[in-house]
């Protein structure tokens, strides 16, 4: 929402032609830093999960983490 409000004035502010193009390319570069974080992370604490399980002995059934459009 706040993506597409900083787009909607940056069209306002310079013209929808230039305005869109620039708040696009900037939303959809800040979307992607932030669910590659996020991948990152549940990533790295998957594996910390899995690691202590081993260490100690146990077992280690939890399915890796999902990155599509239909899972987080």
């Amino acid at each position: 929402m706040v993506i597409a409000y900083h787009m909607v004035q940056k069209g306002v502010e310079k013209g929808y032609a230039e305005g869109y193009p620039e708040g696009y390319a900037q939303g959809l570069a800040k979307g992607r830093a932030e669910a590659y974080e996020d991948a990152n992370k549940q990533t790295a604490a998957y594996f910390k999960r899995m690691r202590e399980a081993l260490d100690a002995g146990e077992d280690f059934d939890e399915p890796p983490p999902r990155f599509n459009r239909n899972s987080r």
